[in-house]
């Protein structure tokens, strides 16, 4: 059994008995998946004998979810696990569950379980007026009173709401570790009013303040033991309410920018060209999108930028252009009036200016955000004397997930860096202590 797997089952389970009553006991077992060299968090809870289970898959970031095609003959069983991840077939033994899984990609991996108790978790809804909008939540939270340290969630870009089973993941999975942790939907997604495509960083972080300071009021939440976990974009938003609340104690930032938006995606643009086999265009487009933020520096709507038109009008000659087109962004376009102001933020004098501990965590192969640049970056600032502990995964990338499926990340499920979970939860209780 893996580390994680041996604190649930010693600190965060509740025992459940067979049971000889009419009204059958629910019963959970944990265990792993082992293929290769890896072990693949597992867990099934069966609400009654002849139903199918729930599954929780820890590594693909997945609780509570059902299984496909279930069947039972005696003590024998078999299902399809979700997110296409293989076939089982199993049998009880006493306190085990004991069998085999046939993953996608023909490999056969070993299946061991055992009995064990339930997860003891309680979940709250959350509202808090925040300026021009209201935003709706959970906070997870451990069994039992309290009080608990507390994580309150940053989100990455895009849309993203509690819906979204790896969004909500941290909420239901920490308090397993005795971590309470608070998710909002963002504004404009799921329950929260608003469009966070109208507000800036500054304002994403007077959100997580008043998310930070909300909490402080719960008698339930530890109130000098409050942290933030950011993932991505949120990483430029973390230290920004790190710096105008003090109560926020701890950060951990999961594939986080040390530089500006404009470089990120500069980044990024080049790493997908180059994973096309287009190497050709990385320069051309490169330029293409310099002038296309320069646009966007001096006021100007791109299709209307005539340096920018006119390279584009030359680079449609170029032979790479049918497979790498560049439109420049219509007048109008939303993105416009949203990413020209944070488009040369600097995270690194903020970052000077703060003295909480922080995790940055990484992965090798992130396409997003160069991992290296990145990393060294870090490396500077834990010299000068930052509490700053840095972790790169091997293998992984920009969600810090590596594929399942030894084809490569093109096919079947992601999982979680080997480790991840063990070094988040310890870094993040050392800190609460």
């Amino acid at each position: 059994m893996s580390a994680t797997a041996s604190v649930l089952s010693c600190c965060a389970w509740l025992a459940l008995g067979h049971g000889t009553t009419q009204e059958p006991q629910p019963r959970t077992y944990i265990g792993a998946l082992a293929f290769d060299d890896r072990r693949f968090e597992i867990g099934l809870r069966f609400d009654a004998p002849e139903s199918a289970p729930r599954v929780d898959l820890v590594s693909c970031w997945w609780l509570d979810a059902p299984v496909e095609g279930f069947a039972r003959e005696g003590q024998r069983i078999s299902f399809r696990l979700p997110l296409e991840l293989g076939a089982c077939e199993a049998e009880f033994a006493g306190e085990r569950l004991e069998g085999h899984a046939l993953l996608a990609d023909g490999r056969r991996a070993s299946l061991s379980l055992g009995a064990s108790p339930a997860p003891l978790v309680r979940s709250e809804d959350f509202a808090l007026e925040v300026e021009g909008a209201e935003l709706a939540g959970t906070l997870g939270l451990p069994a039992g009173p309290g009080p608990f340290p507390a994580l309150v969630f940053v989100h990455g870009g895009g849309d993203a709401s509690r819906a979204n089973p790896a969004t909500r993941f941290l909420s239901e999975y920490l308090p397993r570790f005795g971590i309470a942790c608070l998710v909002c939907d963002k504004r404009g997604c799921g329950e929260s009013s608003g469009s966070w495509k109208t507000i800036d960083f500054e304002t994403t972080a007077d959100d997580v303040v008043r998310q930070v300071r909300a909490l402080r009021k719960n008698p339930a939440i530890q109130a000098e033991h409050i942290g933030l976990y950011a993932g991505s974009q949120g990483c430029w938003v973390a230290p920004l309410a790190a710096a105008r609340e003090p109560a926020i104690r701890f950060l951990v930032q999961h594939s986080g920018p040390l530089v500006s938006p404009y470089e990120a995606d500069a980044y990024a643009i080049a790493s997908s060209l180059r994973a096309k086999g287009l190497e050709e265009a990385v320069m051309p487009v490169a330029e293409l999108w310099r002038l296309e933020c320069q646009a966007l520096r001096e006021g100007v709507a791109p299709a209307r930028f005539q340096p920018l038109l006119a390279a584009i009008a030359d680079a449609r000659k170029q032979p790479w252009f049918a497979a790498a087109p560049y439109e420049a962004t219509p007048e109008g376009n939303w993105w416009l009036g949203w990413y020209g102001p944070l488009l040369d933020h600097d995270p690194l004098p903020t970052l000077r200016a703060l003295a909480q501990p922080m995790l940055w965590l990484f992965g090798a192969n992130d396409t997003q955000s160069d991992p290296v640049r990145n990393a060294e970056l870090v490396a500077e600032l834990a010299r000068a004397g930052k509490p700053y502990d840095v972790h790169v995964f091997p293998n992984a990338g920009h969600g810090i997930m590596g594929p399942v499926d030894r084809s490569g990340h093109d096919r079947g499920p992601l999982a979680a860096a080997p480790g991840y979970f063990e070094l988040l939860t310890g870094w993040i209780l050392r800190q609460s202590r």
